[in-house]
């Protein structure tokens, strides 16, 4: 025998349930500003305990008819090589889901690469399969011409290399170079060296121009020669900027390196130079932690790259919500986290 299936729930039935209107249940399910928070939490919450469905074409008409700011579907565009996801870029988008769906959205995840047209990144946006775009990667003019074709509410999350100014989420690299430094100084240093890779990328250049705000507010020189990088190189490696580091005749007491994700490969370095820490040149090396392992007992800055997702995403209601207004750069703060890799500094 054919059981009837239960009766699905109505926005009528909400209504009843919370104890309001048609339209407040209507604009609260649409994330309506006119409603209160603690109100549009109460009738979401209700309207989940009773299995209320959303018809999403319905949605669609009454969103445009009461200017909703939705961000029920959220796509999040990876722009660069076709490469395994790796930590950075998972921390990211852990961040931007965590903070979608506990605003009761869904989240998309879709990747461009050189190797092939963005004809279907377009496709898929202005189909209205997404709401917003959080953008990660490699964000150039180039591609954010292919995002403004679709005409929707987005947010650079990250590194940013276009010259348009956009909506950005980013970690607060500068600061963290700075609060190296000043960590360092408290500890007595005053010699301090930079280490780098190629600075090709935005976050590199801030650390390290965060340190060299760090000397000049403690009123220290910047010693060129004790700021060792691969600039205008291609490649990572890092025996080259050790070797010259190393190789200056006042050799700095303590080191920051501006390399998040590398650390096992300058202590590898050091190791091989015969150079200990903290014994013979202290350490501080920027991290995040939720993207990469940080090695026990180095001191570190630290930054949270899923809050800068999560910072991403939030930004993105504020810019749907707001079209039009001016062009908004969230920072995400960084913390020191001390270990035994600094000391006070050995008179020589």
């Amino acid at each position: 025998m054919l059981q009837t299936p239960p009766k699905q729930a109505r926005k009528q039935d909400v209504a009843q349930a919370c104890g309001v209107n048609l339209t407040t249940v209507t604009l609260a399910l649409n994330n309506h500003p006119r409603v209160a928070e603690r109100t549009r939490r109460r009738i979401q919450a209700e309207a989940h305990r009773l299995g209320y469905l959303p018809n999403h074409a319905a949605r669609q008409l009454v969103r445009q008819r009461y200017r909703c700011p939705s961000m029920e579907r959220v796509g999040l565009v990876l722009f660069g090589p076709h490469q395994p996801l790796r930590g950075p870029y998972l921390a990211i988008m852990a961040g931007v889901e965590q903070e979608v769906t506990d605003k009761g959205g869904t989240l998309l995840f879709m990747r461009e690469t050189s190797e092939r047209p963005r004809a279907r990144f377009v496709e898929l946006s202005g189909s209205g399969a997404v709401d917003g775009l959080t953008l990660v990667g490699d964000i150039d003019d180039k591609a954010l011409l292919q995002v403004k074709q679709v005409g929707q509410p987005f947010v650079v999350i990250g590194d940013y290399h276009g010259t348009t100014p956009v909506h950005q989420a980013t970690a607060d690299f500068f600061a963290m170079g700075r609060l190296a430094v000043q960590h360092l100084v408290e500890q007595g240093h005053r010699r301090i060296g930079f280490l780098g890779a190629t600075m090709r990328f935005v976050y590199q250049r801030d650390i390290r121009d965060g340190v060299k705000r760090g000397l000049a507010e403690a009123g220290l020189p910047v010693v060129d020669e004790l700021f060792q990088t691969r600039e205008g190189f291609e490649d990572y490696a890092l025996a080259v900027p050790v070797r010259n580091l190393l190789a200056v005749r006042t050799k700095p007491t303590a080191v920051v390196f501006g390399e998040p994700g590398r650390l096992p490969d300058l202590l590898t370095l050091l190791k091989q130079h015969g150079v200990k820490t903290p014994d013979d040149i202290s350490l501080v090396t920027c991290e995040s932690s939720d993207a990469r392992l940080v090695a026990d007992g180095v001191t570190h800055v630290d930054v949270s790259l899923m809050e800068v997702g999560a910072a991403g995403a939030a930004l993105l209601r504020e810019v749907a919500a707001e079209p039009g207004g001016p062009v908004r750069r969230v920072l995400t703060a960084p913390r020191l986290v001390e270990g035994g890799s600094v000391r006070k500094p050995i008179e020589r």
